[in-house]
């Protein structure tokens, strides 16, 4: 694994900057509170793992996470107010296994924990389990007030509810990882699992599997024999399968599937049983039509030459605009984290711009310690031509096989996006569908339709 581990560590020192503190972005100077927590719990693991970390940069960043959480102490039981109750408590179990929280000092945090948000409670009792501010038989009666959250979708990019599972799981593990409500948590993990194998974002998915991987390492393995499980598909007979420790494929009827998409699963109690839902289903490639679920995205090819042919070594400008659903309702709404996917065909590689942001940036927001807020300068100061505001990424990619651009805050209206890509060799190339969608709600996006590029070889 280091071969995506070690990158993986340079890339989050990249983001340290000089107070110790970690930017949402490699080379951005503000930084993220929340991005700050992410990157040293990370790294912390990785070095619990026997990874090496730089030493030296790793305990720059808990000593800013200590100061800001601690820096003005008649201020911090204020800061645990209903909104910051969760990030806090993070950073409570931040400094608890680094070791650099005491019992007096989380004592302070403690103060008015009933009152605080479930997922801050998780925090909390998994830093009081680390530091030993409660007995053990208090922490247990306490953990035995959490319930596994209800799954809903994101109205801000910090709200999470499957974190809140994964962090009382992660909580309940390091009080009593053998208790029944251990198992509960789990198995309400799981069940939110996605189909396509992962939860609603990235950060709730590394999040889940954290819960779980700590849950599997100490969970006790299944008994010897083999166990009678029952798999049953509506209109349809039952299956009776042995399972061991092999396991066994099933094929389901798939025109009863798709008329009633429900399998059940019953076999005897107090053994674990994972499986694996398979489905095969068109590549995305095919889509004929534009998929609209709270983007409309539109996407156009030019040859610079003015030519509608194009050949190898000219040079295309590539257009993407989209538009939120809501504004073509009438209303108006402000959304953060927007994520810009644009697949490139084989036959085009994308020109290096040297893009910078565009937008005039306030004093105050370079100031801002949190991503997340700031005022509305950008709309402001953001280019309008043509009837549509023109995008300038916060952060921008280009790699062999597609264009990426991410925008921290964005507001409804039409938006527009433009790079350049030169065709490099001659062939008939498939244009798979542009993705604009928010990164912590990722069922709010738009897809363009799939088509295909025709180029000629240079004359």
């Amino acid at each position: 694994i280091d071969s995506f581990v070690k990158p993986g560590i340079s890339r989050l020192f990249r983001m340290q900057t000089g107070d110790g503190g970690f930017a949402y972005w490699p080379g951005e100077r503000t930084v993220s509170w929340w991005g700050t927590l992410y990157a040293v719990s990370a790294l912390s693991l990785a070095q619990e793992a026997g990874i090496e970390v730089p030493e030296e940069n790793l305990d720059k960043a808990v000593r800013f996470v200590y100061d800001q959480l601690f820096g003005d102490k008649k201020e911090t039981i204020k800061r645990f107010r209903l909104g910051d109750g969760p990030i806090h408590a993070l950073a409570a179990v931040v400094l608890a296994r680094a070791k650099k929280l005491t019992k007096p000092e989380l004592e302070v945090l403690m103060q008015g924990y009933d009152g605080l948000p479930g997922e801050a409670q998780a925090f909390l009792l998994w830093a009081d389990a680390l530091v030993g501010l409660h007995p053990p038989a208090k922490l247990k009666e306490m953990a035995k007030r959490f319930k596994p959250a209800t799954p809903k979708s994101h109205y801000r990019w910090y709200e999470n509810t499957n974190r809140q599972s994964a962090a009382s799981l992660l909580a309940i593990m390091a009080i009593d990882g053998a208790s029944k409500q251990a198992d509960e948590f789990a198995g309400a993990l799981m069940q939110n699992l996605r189909p396509e194998g992962g939860w609603i974002s990235t950060s709730d998915t590394g999040w889940c599997l954290l819960a779980l991987g700590t849950y599997f390492q100490v969970k006790a393995p299944a008994g010897p024999g083999e166990v009678p499980v029952t798999l049953t598909q509506p209109g349809k007979t039952p299956v009776t399968l042995k399972l061991g420790k092999t396991s066994q494929e099933v094929a389901l009827d798939a025109e009863a599937f798709l008329a009633d998409p429900r399998v059940t699963l019953a076999g005897p109690a107090g053994r674990l049983l994972h499986w694996n839902l398979n489905i095969t289903y068109p590549d995305p490639a095919s889509r004929t039509e534009n998929l609209e679920h709270g983007f409309a995205v539109e996407k156009r090819i030019e040859n610079l030459n003015g030519s509608n042919e194009i050949r190898v070594g000219d040079i295309l400008k590539v257009t993407v605009e989209f538009e939120d659903q809501r504004k073509s309702d009438y209303e108006w709404n402000h959304y953060e984290f927007l994520a810009l996917e644009d697949p490139l065909p084989a036959g085009l590689l994308a020109v290096n711009r040297a893009l910078k942001s565009d937008i005039a940036v306030s004093k105050e927001e370079e100031e801002s310690d949190d991503t997340a807020k700031g005022d509305d300068s950008d709309e402001w100061w953001s280019d309008w031509e043509d009837g549509a505001y023109k995008l300038s990424p916060d952060h921008f990619e280009m790699q062999d096989d597609r264009v990426m651009a991410f925008k921290n805050r964005l507001w409804s209206g039409r938006h527009r996006f433009t790079y350049f890509v030169r065709a490099i060799c001659e062939g008939s190339f498939r244009l798979r569908p542009t993705r604009v969608s928010l990164m912590y709600d990722p069922e709010i996006f738009g897809l363009t339709a799939a088509d295909r590029i025709e180029i000629r070889p240079a004359r």
